[in-house]
């Protein structure tokens, strides 16, 4: 390794989750590596459970498990939403 490389970041569960959630959208394990800014040789040697796991997911027609998957990852807030509706309390 020269001065000018860094070494690779150690995974983290949020990278673990993107890598799961796009590879089970299908996206290729070059495109994940350039969204997490290191090499596909690196991706795959450190995410190699994640990209299986979500190209299984895609594989056995887990597309809905991939997309909340997907959704869970990138949009964490929508699962701290409450499940109901606020009503006015304006009187009859």
């Amino acid at each position: 390794m020269t001065p000018d490389e860094q070494e690779p970041a150690p995974p983290n569960l949020l990278h673990s989750r993107q890598v799961e959630a796009m590879a089970g959208y299908g996206i290729t394990a070059e495109d994940i590596a350039t969204v997490l800014g290191i090499e596909p040789e690196t991706l795959r040697l450190l995410y190699a459970e994640d990209l299986d796991t979500g190209h299984a997911a895609r594989s056995n027609g887990g597309a809905s498990r991939a997309r909340n998957l997907f959704r869970s990852t990138f949009y964490p807030e929508l699962e701290l939403r409450a499940p109901f509706r606020q009503r006015s309390s304006k009187a009859a």
